[in-house]
C-alpha cells in the first residue's frame, strides 16, 4: 500500500514545502520465520521507493545501508524513513533543492513519564514548561520528542551517525490544535525548519534545511 495515492503520503505531502516527495507502506504480518522488525523495515524500503518515485527518481532496489546502518539514497537526492509496527513514511528530495531531511512516526500516544527528561537539557525543560501548561490536542511532550528524532536524523551523518537528542533545541509553533511548526537548532549552530501534525492516528514530524543552509520557511 505504499506510492503517492496513500492517505497518510497525501496529508503529510500537503504539509511540507514544495520539493519534498513523501512515500507511506503499510506494514504487512511477517512470516511466523521473521522477526516483527521484518516487516516493519520492508514497509520502510516500500515507503522510499514510493518517495523517490514521486520525486522523479525510481528506483527498482531496496536502498543500501551505510556504515551506521541508516539508509544510502541514491547520489543527487537525500530522505528519510520512519516506521512505527502499522505502517512507514519516507521524505525524499533533490540534493539541489534540500541539504538535509528528517521524518519520524509515533503512535499517537502519551509518551512514557521521564522520557522526555532523558533527552533534554535543564534549560531546555524550562523553556517547554510554557508549551505543557498550555496543552492542546496532541501530547506535546511527544511530539517536542518526535520532532528531536526527526532532526537528529536530518543531522546524523553517513560515517558519524545522529547527535544526541539532548544536544538538539526544539522550539514549538501551534497553528492548530493538531498541527504547527517548530524549529530544531543543532549542537554545531545548525537550524532545520518542521512540520509536525497528527495524522491516521500518529504523530508525525518533519524538518529540513534547503540548499543554501536555511532551516525554517
Amino acid at each position: 500500500m505504499g506510492g503517492p495515492r496513500n492517505p497518510l503520503a497525501a496529508v503529510v505531502r500537503a504539509a511540507l514545502p514544495a520539493g519534498i516527495a513523501v512515500g507511506a507502506s503499510t506494514v504487512r504480518p511477517a512470516s511466523p520465520s521473521e522477526p516483527p522488525q521484518r516487516g516493519q523495515h520492508r514497509a520502510g524500503r516500500e515507503a522510499a521507493a514510493a518517495a523517490l518515485c514521486a520525486a522523479g527518481v525510481p528506483t527498482e532496489q531496496p536502498l543500501p545501508r551505510t556504515a551506521t546502518g541508516s539508509a544510502a539514497w541514491p547520489a543527487g537526492t537525500t530522505g528519510s524513513i520512519s516506521h512505527t509496527d502499522r505502517i512507514a513514511l519516507a521524505v525524499a528530495a533533490a540534493s539541489e533543492g534540500f541539504r538535509r531531511l528528517g521524518v519520524d512516526l509515533e503512535e499517537a500516544a502519551a509518551l512514557p513519564e521521564g522520557v522526555l527528561e532523558l533527552v533534554s537539557s535543564d534549560r531546555q525543560l524550562a523553556g517547554l514548561a510554557g508549551v505543557r501548561a498550555a496543552g492542546g490536542g496532541l501530547p506535546l511532550d511527544l511530539v517536542v520528542f518526535s520532532a528531536k528524532e526527526a532532526a537528529a536524523k536530518a543531522l546524523g551523518g553517513p560515517e558519524a551517525g545522529p547527535p544526541s537528542l539532548r544536544d538538539i533545541d526544539v522550539t514549538l509553533v501551534a497553528e492548530h490544535w493538531t498541527a504547527g511548526r517548530f524549529v530544531a537548532r543543532g549542537p554545531h549552530g545548525q537550524v532545520l525548519g518542521g512540520r509536525y501534525l497528527e495524522a491516521a492516528g500518529h504523530v508525525v514530524t518533519a524538518c529540513w534545511q534547503d540548499a543554501s543552509g536555511e532551516g525554517p520557511a
